[in-house]
């Protein structure tokens, strides 16, 4: 592709008029030099596929009185400029990380598979575009594998990243560091911090063994450490907190659901307001047979989500 330059902030806007027939002639005049693939061409392919998504019966043949139209698809039209679906798809796939609502959900999750409970890339692509400019400080006490190191060096913002237990092969970038000892003495004041702590009880011995670790504390020791981290943060007057946790549901008689996020949020509302609360699904799969049944049985609906919300600071 010759000018697929800052792909991650293209756009393309999509015009309320638009024809099928001049479309295909425009990429047609383009050229079909697939290899040189140009900014224009992957613009004119993005409008063409949003457009022709919404087509109401697929394709198929609508019969309108006595004649028989043929609605016209993305599969006709790759066809029309001989181009496959697949290669459209890959071609395209740079233009599809931007989510526009706030239920962010992917085909297939792009998890780190090396690494229990990894923030799909995709998803913090989206937080830094929304959140944060070029050069922003972007904090990261629960750092993991590196997900926000490389999305930072990605979009060119600048990051500060820590963990108890630093994943081999990141010594260099990861700072071996305890939320359960304050912030680190040469941390300056981020644009941002995100916060994607053990769930206390569903990450119970994913990370560690250590006692230290939140993952393998009682919900009690959970929540004082946290809430002390976060008076920490609130001190800093950072200008957006974002946390990411999923509700627990406790595994007991009347299975009790309990949301953590309305308990960070009476911690932060003294200095904070919510800006946006995004929901991001789980899959099914996190639940076998037994257990649905299970749930079926006792009228329980089970969760499946975990929410990311963004606090942002008063303003005086």
């Amino acid at each position: 592709m010759s000018d697929l330059i800052k792909i991650e902030t293209f756009k393309p806007e999509i015009p309320k008029e638009w024809n099928y027939d001049e479309s295909v002639k425009k990429v047609r005049r383009l050229g079909f030099k697939w290899k040189n693939l140009t900014l224009e061409i992957l613009e004119e392919l993005y409008i063409a596929r949003e457009k022709l998504r919404i087509s109401p019966l697929g394709g198929r043949p609508k019969k309108t009185s006595k004649y028989l139209e043929v609605i016209p698809t993305w599969t006709q039209y790759c066809k029309d400029i001989n181009i496959s679906l697949e290669t459209a798809r890959l071609w395209l796939k740079p233009l599809d990380w931007l989510r526009l609502y706030n239920i962010w959900t992917l085909a297939k999750l792009e998890e780190d598979k090396d690494f229990f409970g990894a923030f799909p890339g995709i998803f913090m692509e989206n937080l830094l575009y929304y959140l944060t400019e070029e050069n922003d400080l972007i904090y990261d006490p629960f750092a993991g594998s590196g997900t926000t190191i490389d999305i930072c060096k990605k979009m060119g913002r600048n990051f500060y990243c820590s963990d108890l237990n630093v994943f081999s092969g990141r010594e260099k970038e990861i700072n071996n560091w305890d939320v359960a000892d304050g912030l680190p003495a040469n941390l300056t004041k981020p644009d941002l911090v995100f916060l994607d702590p053990p769930y206390w009880r569903q990450a119970k011995g994913r990370y560690s063994d250590s006692l230290n670790d939140l993952g393998n504390m009682d919900i009690i020791n959970f929540y004082f450490i946290f809430n002390r981290f976060l008076n920490l943060l609130m001190g800093k007057e950072i200008n957006k907190i974002a946390i990411v946790i999923a509700p627990t549901q406790y595994p007991n008689e009347n299975h009790e659901f309990e949301d953590h996020i309305f308990n960070f949020n009476q911690i932060l509302s003294s200095r904070y307001y919510i800006e946006m609360r995004y929901v991001i699904p789980y899959s099914t799969e996190q639940y076998n047979g037994t257990q649905v049944e299970i749930m079926k049985k006792e009228k329980k609906a089970i969760n499946l989500i975990r929410d990311l919300v963004i606090w942002a600071l008063k303003k005086d």
